[in-house]
């Protein structure tokens, strides 16, 4: 069980997962109406009820997900999500998804091609799409869970959305996990503290109702391990060197005080909780009683009281059976694995008998009559992130401030001492320690360019300068080398695009309405099939290039742009690649640059704005 800080560490990619990394039931979802099956290891797909009536045999290729309120989806051939009906012959309605999710509530969420993601109904029409979230880029969205789903926007802030595409809690957090009826979340002012510190030092914990107002909040420095579970919160504190587990209630109430037979609390339901003594859990209750000591493996709560125990069993690997909260088995058998009843219908379970050998069981631990031959099962519900590969370009061009003075808010010909104090106090420039802060002309008497990075609407750009001396630089005087700023100016500032993540494939594309953009803008002075080069009237010129691998927007002075060889993307071909791997934006009249070794990049941070 992953801890709170652990999770936010990692930010979205953990968010998305059902159920939020909480130890929740399964209640949000809607029921399972139909499980995927094949009767042979290289056969066709079929469907299968949970009470053991085949829908239909050998239909599919690929896997499909559960079917939930009569749908279902399976991705084809081009390895895009179908969306079919769930019935003995199947009808394909909707259209082709990139990323999709079950259905929950009448609701799914997909993701088409170069499409933002959105929410479709039943019939595959669309309910709201979902490209803005008061005024955000969104990026990802969740499988919706009890008509509710988490997002992340383009500056990888957090919120949650209703089953219409409501906002119901505004994305102002880098850390929103879920229980039943709650948030645990983590404002977004906090980002640097988790980033620089250990735990969760330092910072304060909301908890949220479902309608995202805060209840309470927890400190940091009071517990070092927060995770929702079920409608309450399990936590851990140190006191007088040792680890105490407690399980709190969502206004900050401890209902529970571990002891030193408590390693870790896995998980709660209701009054009871799973419980870690050394190798082995068992159950206690929230009085401290001991339901069932701590021997089993795992245990994992189930429908009405049950729990499905595992045990190792030598080298043969582990055992499952159904036990009731009394430690007393449901039925007579023991299985390589235990799908529980809940992630069904509540009635039935799968269960393994060993492998490429599924069964379906009753509450009695029965198996139920006439099954077909199950060599192998499926439990996907799709995806649990949709994720967009759309791209606003407009918001793109706004958020870097692509403009026809220059770009990221710097000009041609601004003092490079400004420049670099701006870019220093933001952050960006990491050439520091105690001694030479990042804006100290110390670092900068050896390369007349500089390069950051910022992660823009979820798509890294690079930043280049270049100057037209060296920004500082370094004399002899007494016990050492003093440092002062040039008079050096900014030559060129430049936007640099990779054809990686969302814009993978897209750079052609990127690199029409770049230039598509300046040339409504101003006249193209020169161009060849990979280059061209713009007098926007305002005594500065604009390069765009497309490279090998990139594609570039430099704004640059008349010189700059006169010495710029053309010729090496004079050879490009759309949607082929050309010889160089990069667009240079190093200044090309330079002949006084050191040596390679010499040639320090200034910085490397990736920071997301």
């Amino acid at each position: 069980m992953k801890n709170l800080y652990q999770w936010a560490l990692t930010l979205f990619a953990v968010i998305l997962l059902l159920p939020l990394n909480s130890c929740s039931g399964g209640s949000g979802r809607s029921k399972v109406e139909y499980i995927p099956f094949r009767e042979t290891k290289d056969g066709q797909w079929g469907m299968i009820s949970p009470d053991g009536k085949v829908l239909f045999k050998e239909e599919f290729n690929n896997e499909p997900t559960f079917a939930r309120e009569g749908r279902f989806f399976v991705r084809n051939d081009k390895g895009l999500w179908e969306m079919y009906t769930a019935e003995a012959k199947p009808k394909k309605i909707g259209g082709e998804y990139t990323s999709a999710s079950s259905f929950n509530n009448g609701r799914a969420v997909v993701a088409e091609a170069d499409e933002p993601v959105k929410i479709i109904d039943t019939d595959g029409k669309t309910v709201k799409k979902l490209d803005k979230i008061n005024n955000k880029v969104v990026e990802n969205v969740s499988l919706l869970y009890g008509g509710l789903a988490t997002f992340q926007t383009a500056d990888s802030l957090l919120g949650a959305i209703d089953r219409e595409g409501n906002c119901i809690i505004e994305p102002n957090y880098v850390g929103l996990f879920r229980g039943n009826g709650f948030f645990l979340a983590i404002p977004s002012k906090y980002r640097k503290a988790l980033q620089e510190n250990e735990g969760l030092k330092g910072v304060k914990v909301s908890v949220l109702d479902a309608d995202g107002k805060e209840i309470c909040q927890l400190s940091g420095d009071k517990y070092k391990d927060l995770t929702a579970s079920d409608d309450k919160i399990i936590a851990s504190q140190e006191r007088d060197g040792k680890t105490v587990w407690c399980i709190l209630d969502t206004k900050g109430n401890q209902l529970f005080k571990g002891g030193s037979k408590i390693d870790s609390i896995e998980s709660v339901e209701g009054e009871n909780f799973i419980y870690r003594n050394g190798e082995h859990v068992g159950l206690m209750n929230l009085k401290g009683e001991t339901l069932i000591r701590a021997k089993y493996s795992d245990l994992t709560f189930d429908e009405d009281g049950l729990l499905i125990a595992m045990t190792q069993k030598g080298s043969e690997g582990y055992q499952h059976k159904i036990i009731d909260r009394e430690d007393k088995q449901v039925g007579n058998e023991t299985y390589s694995n235990i799908f529980p009843f809940r992630a069904f219908d509540g009635q039935h379970a799968i269960a393994e008998q060993n492998d490429n050998d599924y069964i379906l069981i009753d509450r009695e631990g029965k198996i139920l009559p006439k099954l077909p031959d199950m060599v192998e099962t499926g439990f996907s519900d799709g995806d649990y992130e949709i994720k967009s590969n759309y791209i606003d370009y407009t918001a793109l061009f706004d958020a870097i401030k692509l403009q026809t003075q220059g770009v990221d808010g710097i000009s041609v010909g601004e003092q490079a001492s400004s420049v670099i104090a701006r870019l220093a106090g933001k952050g960006l420039l990491t050439k520091d320690n105690d001694e030479h802060p990042a804006s100290d002309p110390f670092w900068y008497d050896v390369r007349k360019d500089i390069s950051y990075k910022k992660k823009v609407n979820g798509i890294e750009v690079q930043f280049v300068l270049a100057f037209d001396d060296y920004p500082s630089r370094g004399e002899f005087a007494g016990n050492g080398y003093q440092y002062a700023w040039n008079d050096a100016k900014t030559t060129a500032c430049s936007a640099i695009f990779s054809n990686t993540d969302k814009l993978e494939g897209k750079t052609d594309h990127l690199y029409h309405i770049l230039t598509k953009k300046f040339a409504a803008l101003g006249k193209v002075l020169k161009e060849n099939k990979g280059a061209k080069l713009f007098d926007l009237g305002n005594g500065k010129r604009v390069i765009v290039a497309h490279s090998k691998d990139e594609v570039g927007v430099i704004y640059c002075t008349a010189e700059f742009a006169q010495n710029f060889n053309y010729d090496e993307y004079s050879d490009y071909e759309e949607g082929t690649s050309n010889t160089n791997d990069s667009v240079s934006v190093v200044t090309p009249y330079d002949e006084e640059m050191g040596d390679e070794e010499d040639q320090i990049t200034v910085d490397s941070a990736v920071v997301d704005y």
